[in-house]
């Protein structure tokens, strides 16, 4: 049954059950029922009738709305990683190209350029480690789940930094597609800190229905790094195609990757 079927019939069915109770009163129950009881049943009858029938036509309307969101979930996740595959592609066309051109000047080289070829194939490695690694997308359906799953491999890998979750509101406000978004934004952001972040001993990750936080106790790393930073660019472009902005500030000595909704940014 289509979504339209089922708005017409939560409309109609209240109408066809006053008249069929009038209907039958009117012929056939004026010598049982009084006028005025029967003026008084009717609402009670054609409640229980549209609760009957109604609660029925919500349940399969909130059914197919679950499976149209668990499509958009899948169908985000396609997207995500016909991205990461693209992204994977050109990581190492680069990288080859890259190892290419310094085989061909081998034979012209020291020690020196063969130790850069080697840690260029190490990079190599590195790259596709990583990007495949990404397409393993978790269930996003428990929100929470997803982020200490997210969190608890970092916290192997560094036990002298603290990650703190503050999330205490329910997810139902994000859609799918956002919550894919999100995960994503703050994994970049968390390996960014990991790779990145100077004397780190705290990171807190905060989020309300408008706005996501990513806040880290490091030393100042924004005004050192002139040079554009791609990581940046992609969680910006990925904010940007939900509708929410994203920036990297400092405040407090705190270094803070805010993800605001759209009107709300500042």
């Amino acid at each position: 049954m289509t979504y339209q079927q089922i708005k017409w019939l939560i409309f109609v069915v209240p109408a066809l059950a006053i008249g069929l109770w009038e209907y039958i009163r009117h012929e056939w129950l004026l010598s049982i029922i009084s006028m005025e009881l029967g003026n008084w049943l009717t609402p009670l009858f054609v409640l229980a009738f549209s609760i009957l029938i109604n609660s029925k036509l919500f349940q399969i309307l909130e059914k197919n709305q679950r499976e149209l969101e668990q499509e958009k979930m899948k169908q985000a996740i396609i997207n995500e990683r016909q991205e990461i595959s693209r992204e994977l592609h050109d990581s190492i066309s680069q990288s080859l190209f890259l190892l290419s051109v310094k085989i061909q000047q081998l034979h012209h080289s020291d020690q020196k350029k063969i130790v850069e070829i080697e840690s260029t194939i190490d990079k190599i490695q590195s790259n596709v480690r990583h990007s495949i690694k990404h397409l393993r997308t978790p269930d996003l359906q428990d929100w929470n789940s997803a982020l200490h799953d997210l969190l608890d491999p970092m916290r192997r890998q560094r036990p002298d930094i603290k990650f703190h979750v503050n999330w205490p509101f329910q997810n139902q406000n994000y859609t799918m597609e956002e919550k894919v978004h999100f995960f994503w934004i703050i994994r970049e952001g968390l390996i960014n800190v990991l790779k990145h972040g100077d004397q780190v001993s705290n990171v807190t990750i905060i989020g309300t229905p408008n706005k996501i936080e990513l806040i880290d106790d490091g030393t100042d790393l924004i005004a050192e790094d002139a040079q554009p930073h791609y990581g940046l660019e992609m969680m910006k472009d990925r904010a940007k195609s939900i509708n929410w902005k994203l920036c990297l500030v400092r405040e407090r000595n705190q270094t803070v990757l805010r993800l605001e909704k759209g009107e709300n940014a500042r």
